[in-house]
């Protein structure tokens, strides 16, 4: 992966949602990513002793997308159905890639060759908020989410 001779800004980057079928999904880019990659390392502590070592423990992936709401069908586009509720069979969610890539020309001068970005497959919405705000605020729509890998890449 390249390194960038002056620091990355926000409109070096692109974040798309990409479904199973590789086509983008919830149209639009999103204005924030934010993404936890957390090591939960296991303690183990031998017999008559006082510190601990850590062994490798569970790699957790989450983190969450921000822009304004564009798409109004909020349910269908989480869980794939129009409706959600106790009467209702609630189908298994539908699983997405993310991914998110420096723009080519906005990154030029930054020492970049190419264009690298992230991919993060196997991602699952756990949490859709939406804050509303009165008069000419945007309506702010966030997903939060957790992946099951996440790989460099160079597109």
């Amino acid at each position: 992966m390249a390194k960038a001779t002056r620091p990355i800004q926000g409109y070096d980057v692109t974040v798309a949602v990409i479904d199973d079928n590789g086509s983008p999904t919830f149209a639009g880019e999103f204005q924030e990513i934010d993404i936890d990659l957390e090591h939960d390392p296991e303690e183990y502590q031998e017999t008559n002793q006082r510190m601990p070592i850590y062994l490798d423990g569970d790699i957790k992936i989450s983190g969450s997308l921000k822009r304004g709401w564009y798409r109004i069908d909020l349910v269908n586009g989480v869980w794939g159905q129009s409706k959600i509720g106790p009467d209702v069979a609630i189908q298994r969610q539908k699983r997405v890639t993310l991914t998110f890539k420096l723009n080519g020309t906005s990154s030029q001068g930054k020492g970049i060759s190419g264009t690298p970005g992230m991919k993060l497959t196997g991602v699952l919405f756990t949490k859709t908020s939406l804050k509303v705000k009165n008069g000419k605020a945007i309506v702010d729509k966030t997903l939060t989410f957790k992946a099951e890998g996440m790989e460099d890449i160079e597109l």
